[in-house]
């Protein structure tokens, strides 16, 4: 089942939610070819693809379409998703090209040129916290305290390789753990906080990988 928002310019790719059998599919990428077809034939001059997170690993296909581009989160200018922006993302976890390329920071190519890089910009509040969701103030996102009050998190089931486990069973949770989006607790935070209450209880965040 997918969810767009139709536009009079342009046509949003919202959501698809497909049955965990017909994973092999790749359903993401067929999805995206039809609504591309759709957006062609209603004469609509954009496809958009929604948000890219470089490093939820079921974003990944997003960047093998051509030519895509991403906002630029300070001068909202769109620039490519190519072969230098996809390193600058590996390589950071906050990514401003107009700023990187304004201190002359050049795309990495080793892990002490990604250090070097990255100890290059300066240490903003919006760098050191774009790594979870719950700072980047993004629309239709809930807050951390909206997440708590709405949604019981210990309820969330989320699939590990090839077991169900409820997150109760990984121990209690805390604020610290809801914004760090390299643990599973914070994973699970940052997407119900997504896709709101209602489907919140009624999925599984499958972070076996793959697409």
């Amino acid at each position: 089942m997918g969810v767009l928002d139709l536009m009079p310019q342009c046509v949003s790719s919202v959501y698809l939610i497909y049955d965990e059998c017909v994973n092999d599919w790749e359903f993401g990428k067929l999805s995206a070819l039809q609504e591309i077809a759709l957006a062609v034939e209603a004469g609509c001059r954009y496809y958009y693809m929604g948000y890219y997170i470089h490093s939820c690993i079921k974003m990944r296909y997003k960047s093998t379409f051509h030519p895509t581009y991403v906002l630029d989160p300070e001068t909202y200018a769109w620039d490519p998703l190519d072969q230098e922006m996809l390193a600058r993302l590996s390589a950071r976890a906050y990514v401003s090209l107009s700023r990187e390329r304004r201190l002359g920071i050049n795309v990495p190519s080793s892990g002490s040129d990604n250090q070097v890089a990255a100890a290059s910009i300066p240490a903003t509040s919006t760098a050191q916290n774009a790594s979870s969701i719950f700072h980047t103030d993004m629309p239709g996102v809930m807050s951390i305290a909206d997440v708590k009050e709405n949604i019981s998190l210990d309820d969330i089931d989320v699939r590990l390789k090839d077991k169900i486990v409820n997150l109760a069973r990984l121990g209690e949770w805390d604020e610290a753990e809801m914004i760090d989006s390299s643990s599973v607790q914070g994973i699970a935070a940052e997407f119900v906080a997504c896709v709101g209450p209602v489907l919140a209880g009624k999925i599984v965040i499958d972070l076996s990988g793959g697409m």
